[in-house]
C-alpha cells in the first residue's frame, strides 16, 4: 500500500516553478537538474518494485523528510515490512565511476560518496524510533538502478545494489511473508504526521514576489500561457490549450507553494496570474473554492484544509 505516495518533492516543484520566472545561478542549475534526475530514478524503482510485490502487505513512502535533534535528513523510499523496515537511497547516476577513498569519481568530479548519506539516515531515523520507543530491525541499502550506471573498484560490503542485481535484490527482501500488526500501521501513522517537507526549504534560492516574473506558466513546456478566447488559455510554444478556471486554479495553488505564508487575496492572485481581465474569474474561484477570512481590505482566502 502506497502511504505516501512517490510525488514530485517540495524543493523540485518549487524549482520548476522559479526556473523560467528568474534566473537561476549555475549550482541552482545543477541541484535543479540533479533533482528532476533524482525524481526520475525514483520513479523507475518504484515501478518495479510494485511490479514484484504489488499485493503484499507492505507500506510504502516516499520522499520523508524529518527532524531529529536539529538534524534534517530525508529518505527517498522507506518500506515497511512484518520483518524490516527497509530504507532505500535512490541515485539515478550515468556513467563509468570509480570509487576512490571516500568519493566517487568520474572524470575531474568527485563527489561524496553515497553510502555516508545512507548511514547518517539510518542513524538519525534509529535515534527517531528509539526517542519514541519504537522497535523495528532496519536494513539499508543505495540503489543505483540507471543501466548507463557502472562502478569500478566497489567492494562486497558496501550497501551497493547495481542495476543488474536490483531486480534481484528485490524479489530478496521479506516482503509480504506475514500480516503487518497494528504496530506497523501505527509507526506509519507516526511517520506521516512528523514528516515535513517544509524543511527542505533551506536549500532553496532567495526570491521574493516583487522580483518574479508574472504570469501562468505552460504545464507542458514551461513557457507562458496566453489567452486564447474569453474561456482558455493557450501556450504559443506547444499549442497547448485550457480553460481559464483550470488555469487561475494552477496558479493559485503555485503562488501558495511559493509564498505559503502569504495570505491568498483577489488583488495578488490577480497580478499573480498577470492575464487580462480576470478578476471576476479569480474572485469567482476563490469564493466558490476557498474559505474566506474577514470582510473588506483585510479579506483573504484559505484551501478548505485551512493551509495558507
Amino acid at each position: 500500500m502506497q502511504m505516501k505516495p512517490l510525488s514530485p518533492p517540495l524543493n523540485l516543484q518549487v524549482f520548476r516553478s522559479l526556473h523560467p520566472r528568474m534566473a537561476l545561478s549555475e549550482n541552482e542549475m545543477k541541484y535543479y537538474h540533479s533533482l528532476e534526475k533524482g525524481y526520475i530514478g525514483e520513479q523507475r524503482f518504484i515501478w518495479l518494485l510494485e511490479k514484484l510485490h504489488g499485493e503484499s502487505d507492505i507500506l510504502i513512502f516516499h520522499n520523508l523528510v524529518f527532524e531529529v535533534n536539529n538534524s534534517i535528513f530525508q529518505i527517498d523510499t522507506l518500506i515497511i515490512s512484518s520483518q524490516n523496515i527497509y530504507l532505500s537511497e535512490v541515485k539515478n547516476y550515468t556513467g563509468d565511476y570509480w570509487l576512490e577513498g571516500n568519493k566517487l569519481c568520474i572524470g575531474s568530479l568527485k563527489i561524496t560518496n553515497p553510502v555516508h548519506q545512507l548511514h547518517r539516515s539510518e542513524t538519525l531515523f534509529q535515534q527517531l524510533l528509539d526517542q519514541n520507543s519504537l522497535h523495528f530491525q532496519l536494513q539499508s541499502n543505495v540503489i543505483f538502478n540507471n543501466p548507463e550506471f557502472h562502478l569500478y573498484n566497489s567492494t562486497q560490503e558496501l550497501p551497493f545494489v547495481f542495476p543488474p542485481q536490483l531486480k534481484r535484490h528485490l524479489q530478496k527482501l521479506n516482503l509480504g511473508s506475514s500480516i503487518l500488526s497494528p504496530k506497523h500501521h501505527q509507526l506509519a501513522s507516526f511517520l506521516l504526521s512528523i514528516h515535513n517537507d517544509n524543511l527542505e526549504r533551506a536549500k532553496l534560492p532567495k526570491y521574493n514576489i516583487h522580483t518574479l516574473k508574472k504570469g501562468i506558466i505552460c504545464p507542458w513546456c514551461n513557457s507562458f500561457l496566453n489567452m486564447f478566447s474569453k474561456n482558455k488559455m493557450k501556450c504559443i510554444q506547444c499549442k497547448f490549450i485550457e480553460e481559464l478556471d483550470d488555469s487561475v486554479m494552477r496558479s493559485i495553488k503555485e503562488y501558495v507553494l511559493l509564498f505559503p505564508n502569504k495570505p491568498i487575496t483577489v488583488t495578488d492572485i490577480i497580478e499573480w496570474c498577470n492575464v487580462f481581465n480576470t478578476r471576476k474569474t479569480v474572485l469567482r474561484i476563490l469564493t466558490t473554492k476557498f474559505c474566506s477570512i474577514n470582510k473588506g481590505s483585510a479579506s483573504h482566502y484559505l484551501f478548505p484544509n485551512g493551509k495558507v
